[in-house]
Order: C-alpha cells, then structure tokens, then sequence
C-alpha cells in the first residue's frame, strides 16, 4: 500500500475495482480517506522536538524546579510528583506538590502555570488566580514551608565566638527546605573566616526546639524552613 500525504482522496474518487466481484457492477467510496502524511525528514523532526520543548506544555519536576528558583526572593523549593493512579503518601492521583520558600506569590503560580501540565493537580494550601492565554483565570495551588526554630550550641575556647555564633545562625538561617544541617558543614563555613589553628576542638551541635535530644545533623523535611535559635541555659 503506497502511503503519504497524496494518496489521500476526497469522496466519490474511487469508482471502479481492480477485481471483478460477481454481483457488484459498480463501487463509490462515500467517506474521504485522509490522515496520510509524508515521512518528516530529520530537519522536521529536529524543528518539531525543539519547539514542543521550548512550548508550555513540555515540563518536568527539574525544569519546573528550577524556573522557581531562578525568581527573586525564591531562597530554595522543592517538588513533589505522584504520577500514579492512586492517592501516595496522601499525595492524589497525578498530581504534584510544589513547596517554596520565599518569592512574590504571583510570580511563583505565573512560573508553575507556565511550565507545569494544566492537565496535572496541583496541591497546596496557598491559591493564587493567573489568567491564562485564553484570558481564563486558573488557580494555581502551592504550599510555604513552616518555620522550625532550631536551637543551636557550640563549645571553643580562644577563638571569635561573636563570629562563630554569626556563621552558625546564618547557616541555618539559610538552609534550603529538604536538607540536611550538619556541624562538619559548618565547620568548613567557620574555617573559611576564622583561624582555629590556636583554638581547641570545636563543638557544634543542633536540636530541634520540641526535643531534647542534641545531634551534629537535622535533617529537614520538603516542608520546613530552619530558624537558628542559640541555646542558652
């Protein structure tokens, strides 16, 4: 069977048949047969594949991420996607969880209008209207992070510790949502700023606010936002 764009026919161009059929004396086709098309070549193929990813609707969690981040204000964010049919981790079907700390609330659902699939839930407790290029106002949905307090403390003797208490609280103050505060991580920050060759092992240690417990690593879940709070007896 030839194929390609012209071989599609329009009604009535078929009026006879390559092979007798006792009984049949005369044939019409009475629909049109289109939807052929020629082979695209690979220049086509090329210009069709950069322009679906360059278009709204090519998305995915790295290039939504990172069209986020790239906002003023937006300190860090971090998304979720469930691309089941079944509700996972309270998370519905075929949806996504945008979390994001810092930003302008318009921008941020302008971004994720943009460059997340309309077709895919969107949860959060945060609702902002975008009107679309259809002049239709969509509601984008995203959540903030919650705020922790992280009670920090350190030990050193024969060092800056006006300084060092400045570094650790600034580095918990910025920690990005889904990370991991670690003292070595600190550490390395302090010893950028200060000599501590004269200075006897120092000690840094976190907690979170509601516990007792005193650890050298925090890990912070998708939806918290560190506060650094020094301990003070």
């Amino acid at each position: 069977i030839d194929k390609g764009a012209d071989k599609n026919i329009a009604i009535g161009s078929i009026t006879s048949l390559l092979r007798p059929v006792i009984g049949i004396d005369s044939v019409v086709n009475e629909f049109a047969g289109k939807g052929g098309q020629d082979r695209e070549n690979d220049f086509e193929y090329r210009t069709r594949f950069l322009n679906n990813r360059i278009g709204a609707a090519y998305w995915n969690m790295g290039g939504l991420l990172k069209s986020i981040t790239s906002l003023s204000g937006v300190n860090s964010a971090y998304v979720i996607e469930n691309d089941k049919s079944f509700t996972v981790n309270g998370l519905p079907p075929h949806s996504i969880r945008i979390i994001v700390d810092g930003g302008v609330d318009l921008e941020i659902a302008k971004v994720i209008l943009e460059k997340a699939d309309i077709a895919i839930e969107k949860v959060g407790s945060t609702e902002i209207s975008v009107v679309d290029i259809n002049g239709e106002n969509r509601v984008i949905r995203f959540d903030r992070p919650s705020t922790i307090n992280v009670h920090y403390r350190f030990s050193i003797d024969n060092a800056d510790s006006i300084t060092i208490n400045s570094i650790v609280k600034s580095y918990i103050d910025s920690a990005s949502v889904h990370s991991t505060l670690s003292s070595l991580q600190c550490m390395r920050l302090i010893e950028k700023s200060i000599d501590l060759s004269n200075s006897n092992s120092l000690l840094i240690e976190f907690k979170r606010e509601e516990s007792q417990a005193w650890s050298q690593t925090i890990s912070l879940s998708e939806a918290e936002k560190a506060i650094g709070v020094l301990y003070e007896l």
